[in-house]
């Protein structure tokens, strides 16, 4: 977190980059410029940021804001044996496409709540985001060294009548 008064106009993208010797998986960022509305920012390549470059990632990362809506997304984890995932060794991200364009979360993730466990429903405010229209499909992207099952997908919008389940 930093404060400066210098005026930089309509802010479209962040750019994070590293010179450190460790790698680092930026989820999102939020930039809250003084009088204006939060700006979110998603990883939606779940792309690693290193000074090792093609090693472990790239040294330098731009994220750019998708739009203004808000997204509620409840997964709810089937109950059959095995079907939940560790969210510490897979992370969870999912593309939408809708009658109106794509957009993507970037990884799914409660602050301090362990997510995807068997049977349960966990649910997901993703605000900044592009407005798909009527979605037609889902695609999940796993990353890590687990995997997990659903039994439902949940997504609703404000601008939509009704949400969208996918089972």
């Amino acid at each position: 977190s930093f404060e400066d008064d210098t005026k930089i106009g309509t802010l479209e993208c962040v750019r994070f980059s590293t010179q450190g010797e460790d790698a680092w998986l930026p989820l999102y960022a939020i930039v809250t410029p003084e009088g204006d509305r939060d700006h979110y920012f998603y990883n939606t390549a779940g792309t690693w940021l290193s000074a090792e470059g093609n090693k472990e990632g790239v040294s330098s990362l731009e994220m750019c804001e998708q739009g203004k809506d808000t997204y509620y997304i409840t997964t709810h984890t089937s109950s059959e044996r095995y079907a939940d995932t560790d969210s510490s060794n897979a992370a969870v991200m999912i593309t939408m496409e809708g009658s109106k364009g794509t957009t993507s979360t970037g990884f799914l993730h409660n602050r301090n709540y362990n997510i995807f466990q068997r049977g349960a429903e966990d649910t997901f405010i993703i605000p900044g985001m592009r407005f798909v229209g009527q979605i037609k499909c889902i695609e999940l992207s796993i990353v890590g060294n687990n995997a997990w099952l659903f039994y439902y997908i949940k997504i609703d919008c404000r601008r939509n009548k009704n949400p969208f389940i996918f089972k």
